[in-house]
Order: C-alpha cells, then sequence, then structure tokens
C-alpha cells in the first residue's frame, strides 16, 4: 500500500469477520479511509510499518544522479535521512521512477538508454540495491510507468517513440518484454495510469487528447473504441487516477486540470467544469488514499494548489487557502500511505517540503523542521509503504 463446531462458533465468526472487515477498509488501496494528523479518532499506522520516501536528484555530464532516501516520522510527518544509508545511483537523465505495488522494488527508467532499472527494497532499512536486470524498452525517451497492482506487469510511456513498453514482473524483479511490445500510442506519451481493477490502462499525450487501452490477462494493451479521447484544457503531461476507479485527472499544458468520468468500457467523459484552472506551469499530481482531496505543484510560481473532489461527479473545488505558498520551483509531490501528510519536492532548492492535510478541509500546514535539507535539488518522489 492480518473451528469448534459450526454451531458453537456462529457468533465468534461473525465477529471475526467484522473485525476483519474493518482492518481492510484502513488498508492503504482501499481509498476509504479518514485519516489524519493529530486526531485520536484517525487509524493508526499498522504496528511495524515503515514508510520510506525517495527523491531523484540530478546529475550531470560526468556523475551520476542519485534517489536520495528519507524515512518518515509517522506521527509527526518530519522527514530524516537515515544513519548510514547511502543514496542509490541513478542515470542523470531518469525519465521516472515508480514502486512495485508490493513494496519489494523501485523502478527508474532512463529515458537516454531506453531502459528500466530494477533497484530491491531492504524492507528494514529502505535501502536500495541494484539488481542485474536493466532490460530495453524497445522504444525510445522512457518516461512515466504504471504497474498493476498485483505486481505482475510494468508499463513504460516512450515519449520519443509514440508507444508503450509492457513487461512481466517474476518474484525477482526480472523484466521480460511482453509479446507485441512496445504498443503504439498517441504522440508522445510522458505519464501513465492504470485503473484500479487493472482493466484500463491511459495515456497521456503532446495532442490534446488521452489513449486509452483495455489490459488483456496477459498484460497486453488493445486500443478501445473511440480512442483517443479528447481534452479540451491541451495536451495532457501527467495523469492520476482516482482511487475509486470512476475519475481521471490531467495536467494540461494551458494551466488547467482536465477531469473525466471513466465509463465501465473505458471511455473517458470530461467532468462539467473541467478545466479547472491551476497555477503557472503545473507539473504532477497526488490525491490522497481515500479520494477526497487532489494536489497539484506549479512550477513557476512556487505554489500548490489543493482541491477537494467531488465524490459523485469528479469536479474540484479550491480549498482553503489554497494555493499554498513557500516553495522553490515545486515538482514532484506525494501523500503518505494514509494520507495524514503532503510531501513537495523543490526543484529549486535543496529541501523537501512537509505538511500536515487537515483531514476535514484539505487544508496544508508546515510540519515542523520542514522544508528537510537534501543533498542536491530533488525533482520525482515515490513514496515507500512497508508493512
Amino acid at each position: 500500500m492480518r473451528i469448534p463446531s459450526v454451531f458453537s462458533s456462529i457468533k465468534s465468526l461473525c465477529l471475526v469477520i467484522f473485525v476483519c472487515t474493518l482492518v481492510a477498509c484502513n488498508g492503504r488501496n482501499s481509498g476509504l479511509g479518514n485519516s489524519g494528523g493529530g486526531d485520536p479518532a484517525d487509524p493508526a499506522p499498522p504496528p511495524g510499518s515503515q514508510e520510506f520516501v525517495y527523491a531523484t536528484t540530478p546529475g550531470s555530464a560526468s556523475a551520476n544522479g542519485e534517489a536520495e532516501e528519507f524515512s518518515v516520522n509517522q506521527s509527526s510527518g518530519a522527514l530524516v535521512i537515515p544513519s548510514g544509508q547511502n543514496d542509490t545511483p541513478i542515470p542523470n537523465t531518469t525519465g521516472g521512477i515508480l514502486s512495485d505495488p508490493l513494496e519489494r522494488f523501485v523502478y527508474v527508467s532512463d529515458s537516454a538508454a531506453d531502459n528500466v532499472l530494477v533497484f530491491e527494497i531492504d524492507a528494514a532499512s529502505g535501502q536500495l540495491s541494484p539488481t542485474s536486470t536493466s532490460p530495453s524498452t524497445g522504444g525510445t525517451g522512457a518516461s512515466g510507468m504504471a504497474a498493476d497492482s498485483t505486481g505482475k506487469f510494468l508499463y513504460v510511456a516512450n515519449s520519443g517513440s509514440n508507444n508503450i513498453s509492457a513487461f512481466g514482473v517474476d518474484a525477482s524483479g526480472n523484466l521480460t518484454l511482453l509479446s507485441g511490445s512496445p504498443f503504439a500510442a498517441g504522440n508522445a506519451p510522458m505519464s501513465l495510469a492504470l485503473s484500479p481493477s487493472n482493466n484500463f490502462l491511459f495515456a497521456s499525450s503532446s495532442s490534446a487528447e488521452i489513449s486509452v487501452f483495455a489490459v488483456g490477462s496477459n498484460g497486453g494493451l488493445t486500443a478501445i473504441a473511440g480512442s483517443p479521447f479528447a481534452t479540451s484544457g491541451g495536451s495532457s503531461s501527467w495523469l492520476a487516477m482516482h482511487p475509486s476507479g470512476q475519475f481521471l485527472f490531467a495536467v494540461t499544458n494551458n494551466n488547467s486540470i482536465a477531469a473525466f468520468t471513466i465509463s465501465s468500457n473505458g471511455s473517458l467523459s470530461e467532468v462539467s467544469g473541467s478545466p479547472f484552472s491551476v497555477g503557472h506551469s503545473p507539473q504532477e499530481i497526488a490525491i490522497t488514499p481515500n479520494g477526497q482531496f487532489l494536489y497539484v505543484s506549479n512550477l513557476q510560481d512556487n505554489t500548490v494548489s489543493g482541491f477537494s473532489i467531488n465524490q459523485t461527479t469528479g469536479s474540484l473545488s479550491p480549498v482553503s487557502g489554497s494555493p499554498f505558498q513557500g516553495f522553490s520551483a515545486p515538482l514532484g509531490v506525494s501523500t503518505d500511505a494514509l494520507g495524514s501528510f503532503l510531501f513537495v519536492a523543490n526543484s529549486g532548492a535543496s529541501g523537501l517540503s512537509a505538511f500536515t492535510i487537515d483531514q476535514t478541509s484539505g487544508a496544508l500546514s508546515a510540519v515542523a523542521g520542514s522544508p528537510f535539507a537534501s543533498v542536491a535539488t530533488p525533482q520525482q518522489l515515490v513514496l515507500v509503504d512497508i508493512q
């Protein structure tokens, strides 16, 4: 993002089922919990769980970039660089970073070498260790990625060759290109999003459209009828899926977010009032796990815009205090697993900002000590929640 005789134990069995149901509803991927910082009624992190944030930092022509690791204080939201940990070398041409849904691996795409690097996560320390696999995508300009919830398939957008690579993933993190891969997509796909049920894949485009694919049982992709679907806000660069699977949100090049409802066959219909205005040069979107709030980084404004999401229509309404100030070229954004905190990469400075999310209003309050210093200017973020 744990019998005695049948007739004598019905009451006990019902109680067990009830308790297990409550536990499941507070899971990371349920999209239902209403967790937050400071409220004693909010669910606490599961015993023994740990969270780590990895921030990509740029390299140079003569030096690799790095994936810098931070440990998350799950009570306060403070970020700490673990003692004795070494930052992990990554390409200075990183196109995207993604965590495996089962929290076993971190994937890094290399837009110059056109391959995918796989790093194993140490469950105790969060340290990343490179594996021996780094397969070619079969395309060019490897960018954003998406993984299905079972951890069996990985998809990579190839912005240079206008297609999507599909890989099978084994238990050791080895990647194997699927038959038919790469699959043709729209113009310069940069970002991908999968539906929670794993049956549809959505791809951004430098044209004013979004491509939609049905995902086969073997992981293969087939464009659905009507794809690609137009976006009135202009070309799309970053996609975010609502936890319910009912809505898709896209950052556009016209300083807005386009919002769509997703039908049962995967087709998209733009929400009334879409696109919704944000700041200048919006970059990435983070949605709280319960689906209530959406945040987008605005690079040129040095702000973050926050919205509440109408759970029936998918429309967006600014939260109190939005846009939020005090950033330096904000780029990557991520919430924690419970939706209590928001983390923002300040690509114009060496630091990550951390905020408490008000669970009623969605307003942001800076965590004590924020921003937290990093070795270099952070770019993209990925959070790993290890149970």
